[in-house]
């Protein structure tokens, strides 16, 4: 695993955030580039939690009653392969991925409207 590979998973995540709503800038508690990665981890957690149930739950709790329990479980999928861990990189290094993956979306937000 590399950087390389986290930086496409990070992109798939991306993705998958964009299900959840529109990119709406960086999270204001740690500094990743998107702050819907914790309503992400959220739902994450929850199926983890419980894999049976956990879906509904998450769905109930954290997603639009109309996204199904796949997006929920589509969700969990990207967050865990977005561990920094699995790819053997440091969280400077992850940190480093997650604003080139996200830079176009920053800067967009950052210059106003039409950026």
């Amino acid at each position: 695993m590399s950087a390389a590979s986290y930086r496409d998973a990070a992109r798939k995540l991306r993705e998958v955030l964009d299900l959840l709503g529109p990119y709406a800038g960086p999270c204001g508690f740690c500094g990743h580039p998107d702050r819907r990665h914790r309503q992400a981890d959220a739902v994450a957690a929850e199926v983890a939690a419980d894999p049976i149930h956990g879906p509904a739950v998450a769905v109930d709790e954290y997603l639009d009653s109309d996204m199904g329990e796949t997006i929920a479980l589509m969700v969990t999928v990207a967050v865990l392969a977005t561990d920094r861990r699995r790819h053997a990189l440091t969280s400077g290094q992850a940190a480093r991925a997650d604003r080139e993956v996200w830079a176009d979306l920053a800067a967009g937000v950052a210059g106003g409207p039409g950026a």
